[in-house]
């Protein structure tokens, strides 16, 4: 139980961010994971907008939702005369920032993410992006992410004007 485990007086100096236990006594776990949240990011399926995803062989693949109560997203850049085989596989990637924690956590310095490496680019309606590379090592998925937040970045109406004609000709196909 987390509150018994912080059970005991505290008492802080007026002004000071530090509290020191005067009475009682903190458990502290010998487990590495125990002593950080591993909970990085939860974020719905309805809060992405568009996601990219560039393999290694340069292959590479988008998908985008107009808004946040579009359920399905739209695989752009479909050849002609083709569609998806399922919409769930589609929307899956909607998930991909659902419940991301730390597992295994290595420094990155130890992993070459150059080569054999995948792109994910993740935007969503409220100017979030995640930009995460994911790398296979010896059976095992490591993913190095970073984040920005653009707010109120205005995008030309040029290029939303092309995204939703590709929506539009992605939806008629």
């Amino acid at each position: 139980d987390n509150n018994r485990a912080f059970a005991g007086l505290y008492v802080r100096q007026p002004d000071e961010e530090q509290a020191l236990l005067v009475q009682g006594h903190i458990e502290a776990s010998s487990i590495q994971k125990d002593w950080f949240e591993t909970e990085i990011i939860r974020l719905v399926p309805s809060e992405i907008k568009q996601v990219s995803v560039t393999h290694p062989q340069q292959t590479t693949f988008t998908l985008i939702k107009k808004n946040a109560e579009q359920t399905n997203f739209t695989l752009l850049d479909i050849p002609a005369g083709k569609k998806p085989q399922s919409y769930i596989m589609l929307n899956k990637f909607g998930q991909i920032l659902e419940n991301i924690r730390a597992e295994n956590v290595h420094s990155i310095n130890s992993f070459d993410m150059t080569e054999n490496t995948s792109l994910i680019r993740v935007e969503t309606f409220q100017d979030l992006t995640a930009n995460i590379k994911v790398k296979e090592e010896s059976g095992q998925y490591f993913a190095n992410f970073q984040f920005e937040y653009n707010p109120n970045e205005q995008t030309s109406n040029e290029a939303e004007t092309e995204k939703d004609q590709a929506m539009s000709e992605a939806e008629i196909n």
